[in-house]
């Protein structure tokens, strides 16, 4: 359950940096950013940052979607709830950043910010080289199959949820 509940509240940062990044490196405060962390230490252009900060977002929420899985298919109602509140979140948080003022340049356009896509960017199975989270993927398993709804262009649905077998998170070839 923490890694679960950890990997839920790291895809929300890591969304909420994805979205600010266009804001705070206007404003030159990228210390705490995902995008700028990675930047400085990689040594990269804030586009390659970009990916690779895209790039592992999309990896721990394959690693949610299978935990959430793994722990859903033997939970009772009161885990089930905890869940389905862990996927509001993420999918809200999303939703928020679609929408609130603090994302919009000073001339009321929404940034270019991470972009949508249908598949996830990475699906590598392993850890990521970051110990702290590195014990999520301590139990290896072969990952279920999962969706995540697809945003349709804006404006977005007020309703989300989590769809079984419309898409995959595996390994990359």
């Amino acid at each position: 359950m923490r890694a679960v509940t950890q990997a839920a509240n790291l895809l929300v940062t890591i969304g909420n940096d994805l979205f600010s990044f266009a804001k705070e490196a206007e404003h030159g405060v990228l210390e705490s950013n995902i995008v700028g962390v990675i930047g400085h230490e990689d040594g990269c252009e804030p586009e390659q940052a970009v990916r690779k900060a895209v790039a592992l977002h999309d990896q721990i929420m394959c690693r949610y979607l299978t935990l959430r899985h793994r722990i859903g298919s033997t939970a009772g109602e009161e885990l089930l709830r905890h869940l389905s509140q862990l996927d509001h979140l993420i999918r809200g948080n999303l939703e928020w950043s679609l929408r609130v003022p603090r994302y919009r340049h000073s001339a009321g356009s929404r940034p270019p910010g991470p972009p949508f896509a249908h598949a996830p960017s990475d699906t590598t199975a392993t850890a990521p080289p970051i110990p702290a989270i590195a014990w999520w993927w301590d139990e290896p398993e072969p990952p279920p199959s999962f969706a995540i709804e697809v945003l349709p262009e804006w404006p977005r649905p007020r309703t989300s949820r989590l769809i079984k077998d419309a898409h995959r998170c595996q390994p990359a070839p």
